[in-house]
């Protein structure tokens, strides 16, 4: 059997982490064809490969041929659990549990019933448990088909209170016990051939087990459902515990998928207070907006104009909401948000939030000098108040932007450079994704700032394409699209825009900046739709490309 085929059944048998081992020892082989093959199938075995099955000698490995060990980010309902057969053989599958289309759970086929048993057992201890867990659930499985055992089950009681409260688990849980219908686990068997399935498998994990399982380094004991629940890293039946967690990733952290996965857990919690509502939505709203999603941007921003507006955390919501109707190029409802901010006694985050999304709109309507005053005053603030200083990397480029509107170009090369060194000064307290994320916004405003000042041939060189790859979709684009429009490459910004296609015909603002680009490369059916819109009637293309956001 060829090197290809071994790695094929390796894989179909679920141990990625044999093929990867089999093919880096083919890479020692006396065989140029043979190692020069290897190495290309270690990059197709590495995309398989679970983060936790990656030892610090696979690691190695790869950092040697340059192969990239990022996993997928985790997702809601996905839990691993290790199988052993009675030949020997073993592997991991991974259940998954989503909502189910029909009126009833669907369950997978070919399992036998003491199996199907301990699944329903496993998903009537996790309603029992988790309010958010209600309606019909399906229930499927990731790897081999050859299996059956009701060890499964607290993998699939925690899928389900995964999937339920939308928090993914961690990459490295696998767990292995029987879920009764009380939430109260029971040991199962194999316990010490799972563990060294563990140890060669996915030596980077963690197996959770009855406490009379627990009997290896790498268990972790669990006597409950409830109990397991906590190595999803937050117990979702704590709404207070939820919601300080999304406050800390939406404002610390800056990590918003995981801020927006726990509010949409607390959203359609019944123990939710009324005044609660204001800051979840605020996050759900933020969320949509970063991630340009036009349909979530809609449901938001409707339930938010149901609230109140006599509290901080409404006006927060009424922040992001004047920045959806900013990507909406609403102007109208725009303008009359921005009539309803009202600034905080003291100085505080929402200050600049709100003059934030003030510019935005007055930048939308032309009104360029009073943008440039509120993003001044955003950096002053900055500079004055400590505890405000996180956030002067982002209203330094964001000032960048619009001096770069205004023809201000050396003052705008100048304040995206101070705040490219703002972002990495640790006096201002900027760490992990939110340095990540705000970083790649500078640089995008840097690039810019460069070609405003005639420095085309320095900005199309500050991100290379590889690293570019790495970067989320709506950024990756902007970026894209200026290198076409420096480039004059109007067959590059059509293949873009081809392959964004608006969805369900609703063109969103990632689409008319795209136009905007086609617009100055000679598209004249784009500029068309551009000066279509009732924001641009009258326009002429330099100034709707000066208007339109980001």
């Amino acid at each position: 059997m060829h090197l290809r085929d071994r790695l094929a059944q390796h894989l179909e048998d679920g141990r990625p982490d044999l093929a990867w081992d089999e093919a880096a020892a083919a890479t020692g082989s006396t065989s140029y064809v043979v190692r020069a093959n290897a190495r290309h199938l270690l990059k197709t075995v590495a995309r398989r490969m679970p983060e936790a099955a990656w030892s610090p000698r696979r690691r190695q490995e790869a950092a040697r041929w340059g192969i990239s060990t990022r996993a997928a980010p985790t997702t809601a309902g996905r839990v691993a659990f290790p199988v052993v057969h009675a030949d020997g053989r073993g592997w991991f599958l991974v259940c998954v549990v989503h909502a189910a289309g029909g009126p009833e759970d669907m369950l997978p086929a070919g399992l036998d019933a003491t199996t199907l048993g301990a699944i329903r057992d496993a998903l009537a201890a996790t309603r029992q448990a988790v309010p958010a867990c209600r309606g019909p659930l399906q229930v499927s499985f990731e790897g081999p088909k050859d299996w059956d055992g009701p060890s499964c089950g607290l993998a699939v009681a925690l899928a389900a209170w995964s999937a339920a409260t939308r928090v993914p688990a961690p990459a490295r849980l696998t767990a292995s016990a029987r879920v009764e219908p009380d939430g109260n686990l029971r040991p199962v068997g194999h316990i010490d051939d799972k563990i060294a399935l563990l140890q060669a498998a996915r030596p980077e994990a963690w197996l959770s087990v009855h406490p009379s399982d627990a009997r290896h380094a790498r268990t972790r004991a669990v006597a409950t459902l409830h109990d397991a629940a906590r190595t999803l890293g937050l117990d979702p039946l704590d709404v207070g515990e939820r919601l300080h967690a999304m406050g800390d990733h939406a404002r610390r952290t800056q990590d918003w998928r995981r801020a927006r996965d726990l509010a949409d857990s607390l959203i359609d919690d019944e123990r939710l207070l009324a005044h609660e509502r204001a800051p979840v939505l605020a996050v759900l709203l933020a969320a949509a907006n970063h991630e340009a999603d036009a349909g979530s941007q809609a449901r938001w921003a409707e339930a938010i104009e149901t609230l109140p507006l006599d509290d901080e955390e409404t006006q927060e919501a009424l922040c992001n909401l004047l920045v959806t109707r900013v990507d909406q190029l609403d102007l109208p409802s725009a303008r009359t948000l921005a009539g309803t901010l009202r600034h905080p006694p003291q100085t505080t985050l929402l200050s600049v939030q709100i003059d934030g999304a003030s510019a935005l709109f007055h930048t939308l309507d032309g009104a360029f000098e009073k943008a440039v005053e509120l993003r001044q005053a955003n950096v002053a603030r900055t500079t004055t108040h400590p505890r405000l200083s996180c956030e002067r990397a982002r209203t330094l480029g964001d000032l960048s932007d619009v001096l770069r509107r205004v023809g201000r170009h050396a003052e705008a090369l100048e304040a995206a450079e101070e705040s490219l060194a703002a972002v990495n000064n640790p006096v201002h307290r900027m760490t992990g994704r939110a340095r990540i994320d705000t970083e790649r916004f500078l640089r995008l405003h840097h690039m810019r700032a460069m070609a405003a000042v005639g420095r085309q041939d320095d900005a199309l060189h500050t991100i290379s394409k590889h690293e570019l790859e790495t970067w989320p979709p709506a950024l990756r684009l902007l970026v894209q699209l200026e290198h076409a429009m420096w480039t004059g490459d109007r067959a590059r910004a059509e293949a873009l825009a081809a392959a964004n296609p608006p969805r369900d015909g609703v063109r969103t603002i990632l689409h008319h900046l795209t136009d905007s680009a086609l617009a100055r490369l000679g598209d004249t059916h784009a500029a068309a739709r551009l000066s279509a819109l009732p924001a641009f009637t009258g326009l002429d293309l330099d100034e709707i490309a000066r208007r339109l956001p980001y």
